[in-house]
């Protein structure tokens, strides 16, 4: 009969590899706390570590709390999200600035010289738009009623009013000159109480306006 052979021994012993616990709510109360103050005694205390006996103490906790590798990659990883987060939001705001201090509002009209729909306006003029209006317009005639026959007074629309408010230019230019040090401080970059410009278009009644003429979603509040 033929011997069965089993599945050879290993020669090595196989290790198990714990997985290192993660890093403690306290731990990383710290990381936040320092990534914020920079001063690892004080963020020791107020993340909550158990306290020590003095403030020497205090302090070489802190230091060899930095040391450890997990703590100071966490730390590395929250200082580059923050750069990112900072370095986004500064593109944004200098993207709006420029866009509203360098609108082209010719761009808001067709061939014909009247106001194109929201949905056919351009990205960069579509984000200087603050808000748009339309006011039909009516007069009182007398015409035949339908049914007796008898004159009778009714309404009858005549046309309208679109008005498109934008941001205001003026301000943009001044803002983003002023952030660019271009001119003086902040102080120098005075408030403007007027309204923002409106652009402002009539119609007949034989041309309504379009439907979808609301301010687009993206359009700043």
């Amino acid at each position: 009969m033929p011997i069965a052979m089993s599945d050879p021994l290993p020669t090595k012993r196989q290790r198990r590899h714990k997985r290192k616990p993660p890093l403690s709510a306290t731990e990383v109360r710290f990381c936040v706390l320092w990534v914020d103050k920079k001063n690892a005694t004080q963020c020791y205390i107020d993340a909550g570590f158990p306290e020590k006996p003095n403030r020497v103490a205090t302090a070489k906790a802190a230091s060899e709390l930095l040391k450890k590798p997990d703590i100071s990659a966490f730390i590395r990883n929250l200082q580059t999200a923050a750069a990112d987060a900072a370095k986004a939001t500064i593109e944004v705001i200098a993207q709006g600035l420029a866009r509203s201090a360098n609108k082209d509002l010719r761009k808001l009209y067709d061939a014909n010289g009247c106001i194109k729909p929201p949905h056919e306006w351009p990205d960069e003029l579509a984000a200087v738009i603050e808000g748009v209006e339309t006011e039909e317009l009516y007069e009182w005639v007398e015409r035949p009623h339908p049914d007796t026959g008898k004159m009778a007074r009714a309404r009858e629309l005549i046309g309208y009013v679109r008005k498109v408010k934008t941001t205001n230019r003026t301000e943009a230019q001044k803002t983003l000159a002023a952030w660019r040090r271009m001119i003086g401080t902040d102080a120098a970059v005075q408030e403007n109480k007027s309204a923002a410009p409106l652009v402002i278009e009539r119609g007949p009644a034989h041309i309504p306006p379009p439907d979808d003429l609301e301010a687009p979603a993206d359009a700043p509040a």
